[in-house]
């Protein structure tokens, strides 16, 4: 298989049903496309991406003149930014992240104080606040070629994340759209900048 190859990552709290439009449309323009299924709410960042991010990247990676793109949402992008940090992947392409909480969220530090909010979300809501234990704040600048996509819906926000805590210092390129953040992937839009910036490094072509 000589195909560049596009891994899809859905949020916390989503499913691989949440990337079906992505996955159809870089399906569509001839990619590989894996849209990766797992259980978000029941493990931390580590395990997840230990068990459910490595096992599918390494199918891949010896593949000869085959690329590997990311393209994910919201907590999806954490775990690649975890994996690249851990790992050297010598045919990675292009990241484009979805809504991603790179600056950690000050939401989940609040959902946090509620019993019932960390039983829904799981171990992985504390490791995406502000706090000592936050993974984001612990990864630094990316050194991949990445591009950032946030919703600005209402007051600067996608209604989850500001657009403050999507950014990181060393991304390539940055788009805000007028999308929720649940559904900021099934944005055609989104879709379109998304797939612009795997084949060219830009958003906008």
């Amino acid at each position: 298989m000589n195909k560049e190859c596009v891994i899809l990552l859905h949020g916390l709290a989503r499913t691989k049903r949440s990337m079906y439009r992505m996955a159809k449309y870089f399906n569509n323009q001839g990619y590989c496309v894996v849209n990766i299924d797992y259980p978000s709410r029941k493990h931390t960042i580590q395990f997840l991406v230990e068990n459910y991010l490595t096992p599918v990247v390494i199918q891949y990676a010896n593949k000869a003149n085959t690329k590997i793109h990311f393209v994910t949402h919201s907590l999806g992008s954490i775990l690649v930014r975890y994996y690249l940090q851990k790992n050297t992947l010598n045919n990675l392409g292009r990241v484009v992240m979805l809504a991603p909480p790179n600056q950690g969220s000050k939401l989940a530090d609040f959902l946090q104080k509620f019993y019932l909010c960390r039983w829904f979300f799981g171990p992985v809501l504390a490791q995406l606040g502000t706090k000592t234990d936050s993974v984001p704040l612990s990864l630094g600048n990316t050194d991949f070629e990445c591009g950032v996509i946030a919703g600005n819906i209402a007051f600067n926000s996608d209604g989850v994340l500001s657009v403050r805590e999507t950014k990181v210092n060393s991304m390539n390129d940055y788009l805000q759209v007028r999308c929720p953040h649940i559904f900021i992937m099934c944005s055609k839009k989104v879709i379109t900048a998304a797939f612009n910036f795997i084949k060219s490094g830009r958003f906008k072509t």
